[in-house]
């Protein structure tokens, strides 16, 4: 085409002369247009066929001089015009680009002209933004984000996609695109898969821990889960949690012992969960108490019966860590002695028992063959802060899943049940001792109390072999049979255990060979027990069935069970000090608690 003499009311002239890829064209006509005084901009609106402008195909060819040669005489209209398929020069330029610093200075001149990032508007397809951001032009991002483009735009062509999804391996842009308010829903997704690092998260997260859209419960869990402590951290010093749920996930992740986080990791993690809990508005007793409790957690089993005591767990490091949120809750002003449960802990058999409430019987009741040792060291350090040991925590103790695992191993061989119950170094009796020092001391025997009693027949019913012989060989002695409501009767039961057949062998073994007096007896007069025209009584049938499980006593156990029946058996070596002399040998040894847990038939052994 000549571009010496044209149509001067050619409105597509310019465009023309730009598609000639020629300045010196595009230069003869804009001067040929305005000594004849023609509207250049009218001109440069103008758009062709396909609605691209003189502009749109300036900023195609990368044209920079062209490019603003032109925008020397456009105004915003003609520098914002879309196309038909609503694209704008800068979008042209976007989604072609190759982060080149040519492109940077178009985009630079677009920019300054007046052109607007967020075009085109309403439901758009593609956005500039997003498009310099898919194809890493981290520059051309940042000049449009100071150019007031909006990161919180959406696009159909990038599948509505937050412009963060695009930003993840570009600290600064993503902590730009956060200050605009852009969600990060693929925060998480990025933490497991490390797609960012430790020091990197800690960076993002004063610009990201406040969108609402943020699960910071997640983000902690995954930063912890793949050892990125420091962030971890410094979600717990600066973020609240707002459900007890939370702090249970929480404090379980950070000190479960199987999770690959070492001591000093978690010693910084206690200080930090100290001071969060300080910040929370939720109860500060129970969440002190549920860490104190998780913390002193010895056995990474998950289960009770896997746990045999031999998890080699080191208890003077968690013995640091407990006393180390002591001292905390001390210095907050919350010493342990001071911690009140609000009773919404998961206690299961507590409400039935009447156990008190407190963290001394928590950590009893929670007490396992690898934490007994630990136990020991715990109870000299918490009667000094003023916990005090009672018939709560005998009882607390005797549920425990210490006593749970005792009573599997009855049946089982993995766990060496006679080192346990008799070896004169074994922690356990050492701290069945400490527990039980207390009684008698008010007058009255905690083994003839009616919980120590509800425990003992609680355990027999579901056939708890170990804390039933315990309990009978510690000196509870009194049982009855339950009296039950049927709909206008009343009935008193004679199936004494729920355990299955073999369990329920073992059961009727132990309440025959080791109740100090009646078995299982209803409060009736003696002289209806025995005879025949009474034998369908309830204590009477009961009694049948117990004499057809077990083994006759020998005279050394009935000689012992009625010194037993009439002292009670706690602190018996002081009750018979006078008879340790006039006993033969053979009974004395019967008689203390040293010997008191015999070996037990299996239930193989047992008649049917």
């Amino acid at each position: 085409m000549n571009f010496e003499n044209f149509d001067m009311q050619d409105c597509m002239i310019i465009t023309k002369a730009v598609k000639s890829r020629s300045a010196e064209n595009v230069e003869k006509v804009i001067a040929s247009l305005l000594s004849h005084g023609h509207d250049i901009t009218q001109h440069l609106c103008t758009p062709d066929q396909q609605g691209y402008s003189a502009l749109h195909y300036a900023v195609l060819y990368k044209d920079l001089a062209m490019v603003k040669r032109l925008l020397m005489h456009a105004d915003k209209r003609c520098i914002n015009l879309e196309s038909h398929d609503r694209s704008t020069a800068l979008l042209l330029l976007c989604r072609n680009c190759s982060a080149s610093d040519l492109e940077e200075e178009i985009l630079a001149s677009l920019l300054h002209a007046g052109a607007n990032p967020n075009l085109p508007g309403k439901d758009p397809f593609s956005l500039p933004l997003l498009c310099a951001l898919e194809r890493r032009w981290w520059r051309g991002a940042e000049l449009m984000l100071d150019a007031g483009a909006d990161a919180t735009a959406t696009d159909s062509e990038h599948n509505k996609r937050p412009a963060t999804f695009f930003a993840r391996d570009n600290v600064e842009i993503l902590m730009k695109l956060l200050s605009g308010g852009c969600d990060c829903p693929d925060l998480y997704d990025w933490i497991i898969s490390r797609s960012l690092t430790d020091a990197q998260l800690k960076t993002i997260f004063p610009h990201i821990l406040s969108h609402p859209g943020i699960n910071k419960l997640d983000v902690l869990r995954g930063a912890v889960w793949v050892s990125y402590h420091e962030s971890a951290v410094y979600i717990l010093e600066h973020c609240e949690f707002c459900t007890m749920y939370q702090y249970t996930h929480i404090i379980s992740d950070i000190l479960k012992l199987n999770n690959g986080i070492n001591w000093a990791d978690k010693n910084k993690y206690i200080t930090a969960l100290m001071k969060n809990i300080f910040m929370s508005k939720l109860d500060k007793n129970d969440l002190l108490t549920s860490l104190f409790l998780q913390c002193a957690r010895c056995c990474w089993m998950n289960k009770v019966e896997d746990c045999c005591g031999s998890c080699d767990v080191n208890v003077e490091q968690i013995w640091i860590n407990l006393e180390h949120i002591l001292r905390l809750a001390e210095h907050n002003g919350l010493p342990i002695e001071k911690w009140r449960l609000s009773g919404r802990l998961p206690i299961t058999q507590w409400e039935w028992l009447g156990i008190d409430h407190n963290v001394l019987n928590l950590v009893l009741y929670e007490t396992t063959l690898c934490s007994v040792p630990l136990v020991l060291k715990l109870l000299p350090l918490m009667k000094q802060d003023g916990c005090r040991l009672t018939v709560s925590s005998a009882a607390a103790f005797l549920c425990s899943r210490c006593i749970r695992r005792l009573s599997l191993s009855l049946q089982k061989t993995d766990v060496d049940i006679q080192a346990i119950v008799h070896s004169p170094e074994s922690p356990y009796r050492v701290l069945l001792s400490e527990l039980t020092r207390n009684c008698c001391e008010e007058g009255r025997c905690w083994f003839r109390s009616p919980m120590m009693t509800g425990l003992c027949r609680r355990g027999i019913e579901f056939g708890c072999h170990f804390r039933v012989l315990m309990l009978l060989h510690l000196g509870v002695h009194e049982l009855f049979l339950k009296i039950r409501q049927e709909k206008i009767s009343w009935n008193i039961e004679t199936e004494i255990t729920r355990a299955p057949a073999g369990s329920r062998r073992l059961v009727f073994s132990i309440v025959h060979r080791y109740a100090p007096r009646w078995k299982l007896r209803t409060r009736c007069r003696d002289e209806v027990r025995r005879p025949w025209k009474y034998r369908n009584r309830p204590e009477n049938v009961v009694a049948s069935k117990l004499n057809q499980m077990a083994p006759l006593r020998s005279l050394k156990e009935l000689c012992r069970l009625s010194i037993r029946a009439s002292l009670g058996h706690c602190r018996i070596e002081e009750k018979t000090e006078g008879l340790r002399d006039v006993l033969p040998a053979p009974l004395r040894e019967y008689l203390y608690f040293r010997h008191d847990f015999l070996i037990f038939p299996r239930i193989t052994q047992l008649p049917i």
